[in-house]
């Protein structure tokens, strides 16, 4: 195997592993289509509804772990969740504010945007 070709694989692997742990943070769960998110909503999204409670440094992780720099301020996190709360709130979904934790999406609500996801014909 040429160095060239053991770089691709490693890469391969790469990729791999960021899809799963993606995936174990809830970055890539589905999102209704009518919320009309952005790439960064829907992330945030995601996160909210695989975790009990996603704490403000998981999202900047989630959203900007891989970057070089050092990317936003924290404070960013709370405008996402502001735009959020915004497109979802006319389809009676609510985040609360987990004073000092962070945020999260209550059973309920995660049962309501499942409805909402099965009325569109998405898997929940």
């Amino acid at each position: 195997m040429t160095r060239i070709e053991a770089v691709e694989k490693e890469n391969e692997m790469l990729r791999v592993r960021i899809e799963e742990l993606e995936d174990a943070l809830g970055m890539r769960a589905p999102a209704p289509l009518c919320f009309d998110l952005s790439a960064y909503e829907a992330r945030v999204f995601g996160m909210l509804m695989r975790r009990e409670m996603v704490a403000k440094e998981t999202v900047m992780l989630g959203l900007y772990g891989g970057r070089p720099d050092e990317g936003p301020e924290i404070e960013i996190v709370a405008v996402f969740i502001c735009h959020l709360r915004k497109k979802i709130e006319k389809f009676g979904v609510r985040i609360d504010t987990v004073r000092g934790q962070g945020y999260r999406l209550s059973p309920d609500m995660k049962a309501a945007v499942r409805t909402i996801m099965q009325g569109e014909g998405m898997a929940a």
